[in-house]
């Protein structure tokens, strides 16, 4: 089959990883970690020259406020390339998205898209009362992409910031709530689902022979172990993404082309076949359902249109951003994948999730996507040439906020890849709640729980929920360690409360 010259390609993946056992002064920070996986993708490529040919290094910003890592990569390199700095709220995505619609339009040959963290080290650092240390990355990238402000991209909502529930294991733990109720489950059934689900990414983890944890039984995972503390009810430290890690990943595309020309091996060679997203954010407070994303299917259904049959049927191995149980449900029940609380027929992860491999912030899609290209790479070698099969790798960018979803194949079709950003149709579909605005009245203002969540607060625990009233909904909150120990044995959603002025829950 012939293919434009024009077409994008993914020719080389790299990543860089190190534990405990690397002696801290020897420990490689975040720049070094992340040149280390740039230089690791290139080689992988193979071919002649590439690197005199990158135009673009787009870098993701983790919890180290790197000015532009991007910079450092490209000297290493030796590549004469333009950089961008993605900050959080962007969603990583949107950078292979740009790079490749850049290369498409014969604006650029060949670009690397990298990210990396070394909080592992930083916290090993810390203990030994030393300092972090990291290497200032040199200059000033080229351009920095922050999220927008206002209506259509509110990742967090004034209402939230007062609450102080910003923490993304508080509003996950809210959107996972919402979902127990509206599958009617009582508690017992629903924490037996969140064991089921991520005991099965324990056992792929520990299969991978990679994993950065321990992975944990199924009993657990459902009880407990020592050391294993609330974050924020029902979540405890083994439920959620683990970023304590040192992993970086880069990845290089290029157009077909410059991987001819430069003799780029065609068995290097995955096509993307769609990079969607969507930029379009509401703050979890407005949402009108919490246990939906809108979004996400208007992203499964533009790509199952360009792919010519449903995504769940497209595609073979699949790898859900997985930092919390929930996300991974609801992006399963919006793609096609399983039912919102049904039986999952099929392996949601090919890495074991971040809870066990590793949750790098601002970096695990690139983590996934190089996964995804060995996973293919092997695929294709055992069916024969021609015989690849597709995988699909997504994103979610803040909690549930912006949804990311690729699809990659070593046997691309006559098809041009679908490469959109699909915010306006995300916001056409998704549903507000209009909020309550004061002045309030002094006595509590009657409501009901739409969701809720306990979450430590000092020496006790602290309720905080979302309530629909007649004004509006509220988020409301009050310390009571016997309402947290109720509400987390019964039920707490749709109950009858009061929320005071000042924002206090009354029960």
């Amino acid at each position: 089959m012939g293919l434009d010259e024009r077409r994008p390609v993914l020719v080389g993946v790299g990543t860089a990883e190190q534990g405990d056992d690397v002696a801290l002064d020897e420990a490689l920070d975040t720049v070094g970690l992340i040149v280390t996986a740039a230089r690791r993708a290139l080689a992988d490529a193979g071919g002649n020259g590439l690197a005199a040919g990158i135009g673009l290094v787009a870098a993701t910003r983790g919890t180290t406020p790197l000015e532009d890592p991007g910079r450092a990569v490209a000297r290493a390199l030796g590549a004469p390339a333009r950089t961008v700095l993605a900050v959080p709220g962007i969603p990583q995505t949107t950078l292979v998205r740009h790079a490749l619609t850049e290369i498409r339009a014969g604006r650029l040959d060949a670009a690397v898209i990298c990210g990396g963290e070394a909080r592992r080290r930083a916290d090993r650092r810390r203990r030994a009362g030393l300092d972090p240390a990291e290497t200032p990355a040199p200059g000033r990238p080229d351009e920095v992409w922050e999220p927008g402000a206002g209506a259509g991209d509110e990742m967090v909502s004034p209402a939230e910031l007062e609450a102080g529930l910003v923490v993304p294991v508080h509003q996950y733990a809210l959107l996972e709530n919402a979902r127990r109720a509206r599958l009617g489950w009582d508690l017992d059934r629903h924490l037996d689902d969140i064991a089921d689900l991520w005991a099965g990414f324990a056992e792929v983890a520990a299969g991978t022979g990679r994993a950065a944890f321990a992975p944990r039984t199924r009993d657990e995972l459902r009880h407990g172990v020592p050391g294993d503390r609330l974050l924020a009810f029902p979540y405890r430290t083994w439920h959620a993404s683990r970023w304590s890690v040192d992993q970086a990943a880069a990845l290089v595309v290029c157009s077909v082309g410059f991987a001819r020309r430069h003799g780029v091996p065609r068995d290097r060679w995955v096509f993307p076949e769609a990079v969607v997203d969507s930029s379009h954010a509401v703050a979890t407070v407005r949402r009108a359902d919490l246990a939906a994303w809108p979004a996400a299917r208007v992203l499964e259904r533009a790509v199952s249109e360009h792919l010519g049959t449903p995504l769940a049927e497209a595609v073979g191995p699949v790898e859900l951003y997985s930092c919390f149980p929930v996300a991974v449900r609801i992006q399963a029940a919006e793609l096609g994948l399983a039912p919102l609380g049904g039986r999952i027929e099929r392996t949601l992860t090919i890495t074991g999730g971040m809870t066990f491999a590793g949750g790098p912030f601002n970096n695990f899609v690139f983590q996934a996507v190089a996964a995804m290209v060995h996973r293919l790479r092997e695929a294709d070698g055992v069916g024969g040439p021609g015989e690849g099969t597709r995988g699909l790798v997504t994103g979610v960018s803040g909690f549930l906020h912006k949804p990311g979803v690729t699809v990659w194949s070593t046997s691309p079709t006559t098809t041009s890849p679908l490469l959109a950003d699909l915010a306006g149709e995300a916001a056409a579909v998704t549903p507000l709640a209009p909020l309550a605005s004061g002045p309030f009245a002094e006595d509590p203002v009657g409501g009901r729980v739409v969701s809720y969540t306990v979450v430590p607060d000092a020496d006790t625990e602290r309720v905080v929920a979302l309530v629909d009233t007649e004004a509006g909904r509220r988020l409301a909150g009050v310390t009571d360690p016997l309402l947290a120990a109720q509400v987390m044995a019964t039920e707490f959603v749709g109950v009858e409360v009061g929320v005071t002025a000042d924002g206090t829950l009354a029960t």
